[in-house]
């Protein structure tokens, strides 16, 4: 029998968030600060856990410290493993296992140093695992007082229905293109 040691390659804080440094999170801006409270003002956090089959939230977070951890906090995700024979009639330990992980990078971190600094943890804690990537979507972000904001703001108004600002989009999607490729303020969303 050979023996492994146990090696936890992410680590993680006691708060279990990830220990990157590049994944430090970054300050909230004051100006989203408002949007925050709306947010959090709105949230049922039962209610949704009920609606999603969900049973607890992480580090049970709810009201404003949810809102501040969804829209801030880096997250690495385990989102799926496989290993061994999906259709059975083998009594072997697999060569070979596959597992996909993704990291959520917040505004204002970035995106590459955190893959490197992954890659790095990876590599000195078992040299024989492969790391391939399959891309890069840096955070993007546009002020709420910008030009374009206003008026996708004002287009909720003008239906009366009030605007759900949120300050920062916590999913993935190529809005870096217009911040850092076009330098265009950008707003996602619109009444109707």
């Amino acid at each position: 029998w050979k023996s492994f040691p146990t090696v936890r390659w992410i680590d993680v804080a006691e708060d279990e968030s990830p220990r990157l440094d590049a994944l430090a999170r970054p300050p909230i801006p004051p100006e989203d600060q408002p949007f925050i409270e709306t947010l959090a003002s709105d949230l049922d956090a039962p209610a949704y856990c009920s609606e999603h089959g969900v049973q607890t939230l992480k580090r049970g977070l709810n009201g404003r410290d949810l809102i501040e951890a969804l829209l801030y906090e880096p997250a690495v995700s385990l989102d799926g493993i496989h290993a061994g024979y999906p259709g059975g009639g083998k009594t072997i330990i697999p060569g070979h296992a596959e597992a996909e992980v993704d990291f959520r990078v917040p505004y204002g971190c970035d995106a590459e140093a955190a893959l490197q600094q992954a890659r790095d943890l990876i590599a000195a804690a078992a040299p024989e695992v492969e790391v391939t990537e399959a891309g890069i979507c840096p955070a993007a972000r546009t002020s709420a007082g910008s030009r374009v904001a206003k008026a996708m703001i004002a287009s909720h108004d003008d239906q009366g229905s009030g605007a759900r600002v949120w300050p920062v989009a916590p999913w993935w999607a190529p809005y870096h293109l217009f911040e850092r490729t076009l330098k265009l303020p950008f707003a996602i969303g619109g009444a109707g």
